[in-house]
């Protein structure tokens, strides 16, 4: 499936996540189920909180099947600006703790299994998009930050962090394992991701789509978030409730429960 994506103004849309409901998501790997996931967002102290449970399981070349189970709680003020928040690794009991400073150029990434280790630090800057792999809920805010609070460029700095965790890499520095060399351009950010280091990534807006859910017709709006080669397309309604989300570096979709994406009838720029 190709798409056509041009930078344009983005129209402002109110969101209809005001009150916190849990979505559910089925998490698909080279078009096969992998796992479940669902989210919920609602309203909190000082802005919104997520609470967001992904589990999937994975197949090895060897034919060794391994789990993953992750209940992510983040918090956001009242722009889907990222606040701080936690990765809770159900299978391995690993907790991480990420939170950026005051200014927003530097985050902490600690981590508990067992016993506290070393914090990590990695610089990161105050348009901060957090999206880690197979996470719904973060995927919700992502789009709702670059829909209704655009930067006027349509660029983020965008977060994918290390699923095991264990130290920053290039742009970072820490007390626990040394970071890697910086490095810049496009193949090192390609083989940054996922990673503890943030990113440049440009938001835009494609083509209109339609679908159904729970069998009624439904108008979809499609976004592409991009670094590098990378891309994640955005599937959404008109009131920015994601539908689906491909994830082209994991080969990956999640896609909302009872909802079907409808063949493009053309690709048209917008």
């Amino acid at each position: 499936m190709k798409f056509r994506y041009a930078l344009l103004p983005l129209i402002v849309v109110v969101p209809s996540l005001l009150v916190a409901q849990t979505n559910n998501f089925e998490l698909h790997l080279a078009g096969k189920p992998i796992g479940k996931a669902s989210y919920s967002i609602g309203p909190a102290k000082n802005g919104l909180k997520l609470t967001s449970r992904y589990s999937f399981h994975m197949v090895g070349p060897d034919g060794a099947r391994s789990e993953s189970d992750f209940l992510d709680d983040f918090k956001f003020d009242a722009s889907y600006k990222y606040l701080d928040g936690t990765i809770d690794d159900k299978v391995h009991l690993k907790n991480r703790g990420l939170l950026p400073n005051k200014n927003f150029t530097e985050m902490s990434i600690s981590q508990y299994s067992g016993g506290s280790e070393p914090t990590t630090f990695i610089t990161i800057a105050p348009n901060l998009m957090m999206l880690p792999n197979f996470d719904v809920g973060a995927a919700q805010a992502a789009l709702l930050l670059a829909t209704t609070h655009p930067t006027s460029d349509n660029k983020y700095a965008l977060l994918v962090p290390a699923p095991g965790g264990g130290g920053g890499s290039g742009g970072g520095r820490g007390r626990g394992k040394a970071p890697d060399a910086a490095s810049t351009g496009p193949d090192a950010q390609d083989a940054a991701l996922p990673g503890d280091r943030s990113v440049e990534a440009i938001w835009v807006k494609g083509t209109p789509f339609t679908g159904t859910l729970d069998g009624k017709p439904l108008n979809v709006n499609s976004y592409m978030l991009a670094v590098g080669k990378f891309r994640w397309l955005f599937f959404a309604d008109e009131s920015n409730n994601l539908m689906q989300l491909n994830v082209s570096m994991l080969h990956a979709s999640y896609i909302r429960e009872n909802f079907k994406l409808d063949p493009p009838k053309s690709v048209m720029a917008r």
